[in-house]
């Protein structure tokens, strides 16, 4: 089912002296199979957009295309009851909304809203509990006796026991640690590949978009600002950056590689033009003229490096003759190394980049833009050889 909005605003409290434009003149397209990933930072107008995908909201102003169905600001939302049964939201911490006594019941209760029998409803729970990868045991179980990701997973069943030709997702992997939040995604894009559903996805995490996502839509204070593949999404790494937006950690790190390349080029065509025959001669006068007897002045100040050490020189030179602690000693390891101060300082720069994009993130997920974990291996692997090499 394609989804279109067509100059779509909306205010909140709208005629009232506390009116909130959270969307303005709003115009893009999901295509019908594609999984859309809608990102901005937070106060963009995300959510308001989810909310008008199944018609919980109607627009002050525009038009909502979903599928055959028109919403306007002047549709009756009483008729829209078929549309929620087509369009599935999992909204963040959905394992809140669980209130059934089972988790079959609360499974199919969906379902026996919409007319489904008892009989024919349980029969599907079944099915969907399977799906969400929770054994058949659980059926007859309290839902409030679960886990936190089993509570989650028991909310998505429930939602895709309607059996939606559109999944929308707010943040489903918000509060999982990261094996959960893998499986997770996984899922849906299982859902998305094997069942045809087209997946709308609103997610903080650029790894997802790059992982799974074929089209993007970009939102700023309410508005569309930029609409595409990720790979034309994540290609001006500053523009994302204004957008108070990252890429995701894998080229991130990538990038950072390529810059310390071009730095560490640099140092190594310093370091050729200072062994050239004309930076040779003038090394041969500077160790000429260091040779030649001390100028008064020069005595002076050799004198003066010979007196007695004062007390604060004397604390200097004697904690320098302390122990090394076990972060002095690695350091200590760096200095002896033949890689050059600036080339230290490089390496310190990628570690820390390296940190920052692993933290949180076990293993991440592969996509045509976003470098797998062996792709990034190997240029890495090819970073050092070039750097040996040199």
């Amino acid at each position: 089912m394609e989804i279109a909005f067509k100059k779509v605003s909306f205010d909140y409290q709208a005629g009232t002296p506390f009116s909130n434009t959270a969307l303005k003149d709003v115009t893009f397209t999901i295509p019908s199979g594609s999984f859309t990933a809608i990102i901005g930072h937070t106060g963009s107008g995300k959510s308001t957009i989810l909310q008008h995908l199944n018609g919980l909201l109607k627009p002050t102003s525009g038009e909502v295309h979903l599928g055959d169905t028109l919403i306007t600001k002047d549709s009756d939302m009483k008729g829209l009851k078929g549309l929620r049964k087509k369009v599935g939201i999992v909204f963040q911490f959905p394992e809140s909304q669980l209130f059934d006594e089972t988790i079959g019941q609360d499974i199919a209760f969906g379902p026996k809203n919409f007319g489904m029998s008892q009989e024919e409803a349980l029969v599907l729970a079944h099915d969907k509990l399977k799906e969400v990868h929770l054994p058949d045991e659980y059926f007859d179980r309290s839902p409030f006796d679960l886990s936190g990701g089993q509570k989650r997973r028991v909310a998505i069943a429930g939602v895709l026991a309607l059996e939606p030709e559109v999944l929308v997702l707010d943040e489903p992997t918000a509060g999982l640690d990261p094996r959960g939040a893998k499986e997770m995604m996984q899922l849906f894009y299982r859902l998305h590949t094997e069942e045809g559903l087209t997946i709308v996805l609103v997610t903080h995490q650029m790894e997802y978009v790059a992982s799974f996502a074929d089209h993007v839509i970009v939102l700023e204070k309410g508005q569309v600002v930029k609409e595409g593949s990720p790979e034309e999404i994540f290609s001006d790494a500053n523009w994302l950056h204004e957008k108070q937006l990252s890429l995701p950690w894998a080229s991130a790190f990538h990038r950072e590689l390529l810059k310390a390349k071009d730095e560490l080029d640099k140092e190594t065509t310093l370091e050729d033009s200072d062994n050239s025959p004309v930076s040779q001669d003038a090394k041969s006068t500077r160790e000429e003229t260091s040779q030649s007897p001390l100028s008064q002045s020069d005595a002076s100040m050799e004198s003066s490096s010979k007196s007695p050490l004062s007390q604060s020189d004397a604390s200097v030179e004697s904690s320098s003759k302390r122990p090394l602690s076990q972060s002095d000693s690695s350091m200590g390891s760096l200095s002896k190394s033949p890689v050059s101060p600036s080339g230290c300082q490089l390496s310190q720069r990628l570690d820390k980049s390296l940190d920052q994009a692993l933290d949180g993130q076990n293993e991440p997920l592969s996509h045509s833009y976003a470098l797998t974990i062996d792709e990034l291996a190997d240029r890495i692997v090819l970073f050092l050889k070039e750097g040996a090499d040199s």
